[in-house]
């Protein structure tokens, strides 16, 4: 009897992770039992789950003491290890908020190790068990802990962008992740530039056989029925959290700058930047009689993919200033709709001159009204061209029936 204990941070409550309702459909074809261990304890579930999979909320917080009492993990072999990589491998002087970092790290995966062996593993092991963490995290730590305890289990992680780039976080630091990816049966990277990244930056330049790509993917929603183009007004979509790394401002002052073309531009998303952002486009779009906007706020994927299926849109903007591999990339193009993003992350494996236009990571505003400007002024024969060509990368790459049955079997044949 195969059983996989499946981590996620969302899923099946909240809002995230809303692929894994394609991914375990797919697990489920592949193992006996399925158990969920979320970590979101409070948000009500917002997907539908079949009855073969079983959920378990816990939080694996740290409480005020625990924090306080990870100072003794300055003790532990897995410190040392850890101290000894950030000098040799990643040339980096420990400040007092990395030692820390580490020291939460280690507490952490205890409190899950200690919850495996006591509540989840059976008293006889059995090398038909699985653990599989969505994301890279200390819960993830934890599972290598297990492992050590108990080494015929099979534990697998999934590295995505912010749970894998050191970039992304204050200290230009992640803790564990030379010692998790080592340790891993296997680890499931969702791009080519994200296993580049392990390889040079995390391993030293060395390969590691157990670190594979194993592609995303949206399941095809786009019914196949004529939409005519506005050609009066372009209709530019954007959907991202409002938030800084995403660049929204860079959208609205270049739209500012266009005066001879008629656009609508609608942004799907919410976040910190919202009003701030609303301000910006208040004070630059409201003025120009040739530009029209909304924020609409967040959307229910089902309800967006209904919209992306209804609608003519002549063009997706994505102006991120770090990305792995964007999901809204691959549900427009499964839709037909070209793209417009920067070169960062994974986004030159989806986005090429083909589908789309790749953007230097630091664009000004007036260089993407230019390009906004001769897209749109292209003829609808060449952007029918775009058009067909984002359509079928998602049909040969990402293509969600084909990539999850390719990471289940992954998966369940270790």
């Amino acid at each position: 009897m195969k059983k996989l204990f499946l981590f996620t941070v969302n899923y099946p409550f909240s809002h995230g992770e809303h692929l894994l309702e394609l991914e375990t459909q797919h697990l489920l074809k592949k193992f006996d039992a399925i158990t969920i261990i979320c970590s979101d304890t409070s948000s009500i579930q917002n997907y539908e789950i079949d009855d073969n999979i079983q959920v378990i909320r816990k939080a694996f917080r740290l409480s005020p003491f625990e924090k306080k009492t990870s100072l003794f993990c300055f003790f532990t072999i897995q410190f040392w290890i850890e101290l000894f990589t950030i000098i040799t491998v990643y040339r980096k002087i420990p400040t007092l908020s990395i030692i820390y970092s580490i020291l939460l790290s280690i507490k952490q995966a205890k409190k899950v190790q200690n919850f495996l062996e006591k509540e989840i593993i059976p008293k006889e092991i059995y090398s038909n068990l699985f653990f599989y963490s969505w994301w890279t995290l200390p819960s993830t730590l934890g599972m290598v802990f297990t492992k050590t305890n108990n080494p015929t289990i099979k534990i697998i992680t999934k590295a995505h962008a912010t749970d894998l780039y050191f970039e992304r976080h204050k200290n230009n630091y992640l803790p564990f992740r030379k010692y998790i990816y080592s340790k891993m049966d296997r680890t499931i990277c969702i791009s080519n530039n994200g296993k580049t990244y392990i390889e040079k930056n995390i391993n030293g330049n060395k390969i590691n056989d157990n670190i594979i790509i194993r592609r995303l993917g949206i399941v095809n929603r786009f019914k196949y029925k004529e939409i005519v183009s506005n050609n009066e007004i372009k209709t530019i979509i954007s959907c991202s959290n409002l938030i800084p790394l995403k660049r929204i401002e860079l959208i609205i002052e270049s739209l500012s700058l266009i005066n001879d073309i008629k656009i609508n531009w609608i942004h799907f998303g919410r976040g910190e930047e919202k009003e701030n952002l609303m301000l910006l486009a208040d004070n630059l779009l409201s003025p120009k009689e040739n530009i029209s906007y909304s924020f609409s706020g967040y959307i229910m994927n089902k309800e967006l993919m209904s919209f992306y299926n209804n609608n003519y849109i002549d063009l997706f903007i994505n102006v991120s200033e770090y990305e792995g591999i964007p999901l809204t990339l691959m549900e427009v193009m499964s839709f037909g709709i070209p793209t417009i993003a920067t070169n960062v992350g994974g986004v030159n494996e989806l986005v090429n001159k083909k589908n789309g236009i790749l953007l230097d990571k630091n664009i000004t505003s007036l260089y993407l009204s230019t390009i906004l400007i001769d897209y749109l002024s292209l003829t609808s024969d060449c952007q029918k061209q775009y058009r067909m060509s984002a359509r079928k990368t998602w049909e040969e790459k990402y293509n969600s029936d084909s990539n999850f049955e390719i990471l289940a079997k992954t998966i369940s044949s270790l």
